[in-house]
């Protein structure tokens, strides 16, 4: 079974919603025993088209997609052409939740990766950037590449010691989260169509 870590970089309107017209993807990275690569998409004005074409069939040899905050990262690459709808993911955001049992109910990546041993060699500039208001298309490549190319390697560590401790669960609570990272593609299929209200 192929697994594959997935992360994406966007600009920063309304929290990177990627319902907001003025958002854009700006960078996407995958780790895993296969393959490690950074894609550039909308950063700087190379084209990019050719380059989604080649992450979409790629993403068809992955049997598993893990991924921090799922829906998040499912709905940036559905509305660029990359539609994972058919395919399983492990959301390590969600793994954190159930194994806290339910009391840790924002869990972050960085906090995550800490508490099981991995250890985040983040590049803390960008967010100085970000807290300066400058949106993500304006930082320089380079550390653009290198967060998300961490973020990607840190959610596989994360999965590896997720998948560790999810073989000492009883079979209902790993029903229940297998469940759960199914009901993700629904309900990010649910939200990216939206209903007449």
């Amino acid at each position: 079974m192929i697994v594959q870590s997935i992360d994406t970089e966007t600009s920063i309107h309304n929290d990177g919603n990627p319902f907001d017209s003025r958002n854009k993807l700006c960078a996407i990275a995958t780790a895993g025993v296969s393959d490690r690569w950074v894609m550039k998409v909308e950063h700087g004005e190379e084209p990019y088209g050719e380059r989604l074409v080649l992450g979409r069939d790629w993403c068809d040899s992955v049997d598993l997609f893990v991924l921090f905050n799922a829906k998040f990262d499912l709905t940036w690459l559905w509305k660029y052409g990359i539609d994972l709808s058919g395919k399983r993911v492990w959301d390590c955001q969600l793994f954190e939740y159930m194994a806290s049992n339910q009391t840790w109910i924002y869990p972050d990546l960085e906090t995550s990766g800490q508490k099981r041993g991995i250890v985040s060699l983040k590049e803390k500039e960008i967010e100085e950037y970000w807290k300066a208001g400058i949106d993500t298309t304006e930082i320089p490549w380079e550390l653009i590449e290198k967060r998300v190319r961490v973020d990607a390697e840190i959610t596989y560590q994360l999965y590896k010691a997720q998948l560790e401790e999810f073989n000492t669960w009883p079979q209902a609570k790993k029903n229940l989260f297998r469940l759960h990272c199914a009901d993700l593609i629904v309900l990010h299929e649910i939200e990216r169509n939206g209903f007449y209200y």
